[in-house]
């Protein structure tokens, strides 16, 4: 499979899953459906500027590009969907201000995408950024667990 076909892949799939977040969204109320609706739109152009890029790309550098046919991980693939599952199963019993810090270090770390130390800054700061905008800030009700 070319590079155009698995960003055409991608970004169909992206597509698809915004399209469902923002038709999802309108069952909310107004006050709380206008941030996942901005966010569905904000992915839906993402998705069209990825594939537009690799549309580009695959016009641009077509004799020069050689396609790479790396296997594709299974076992990494199916390790990480459990670490999804286990994260969105221990949620409402530890709480979202527990396990998303960390699935995060432990995602971060599992895939390599950087070191230990940035992924405990990432993942702390990611979760205060979250406190401070769906609790603080919209007052919005957050799977507390330990803490409730």
């Amino acid at each position: 499979m070319n590079n155009l076909a698995k960003h055409g892949l991608a970004s169909a799939l992206t597509l698809t899953l915004a399209i469902v977040f923002y038709v999802n969204s309108l069952k909310l109320p107004d006050a709380a459906a206008s941030l996942p609706r901005i966010l569905a739109v904000i992915i839906i152009l993402l998705s069209f500027a990825m594939f537009g890029e690799a549309w580009y790309n695959e016009r641009k550098n077509r004799k020069v590009q050689q396609e790479s046919n790396e296997p594709i991980h299974g076992f990494r693939v199916f390790v990480f969907a459990a670490l999804i599952a286990l994260y969105v199963i221990l949620i409402k019993p530890l709480g979202y201000f527990v396990v998303t810090p960390l699935f995060l270090i432990v995602a971060l770390s599992y895939l390599k995408a950087t070191q230990l130390w940035k992924s405990v800054l990432i993942a702390l700061g990611f979760t205060f950024f979250c406190y401070m905008l769906f609790v603080w800030f919209l007052s919005l009700p957050i799977p507390m667990g330990l803490f409730s």
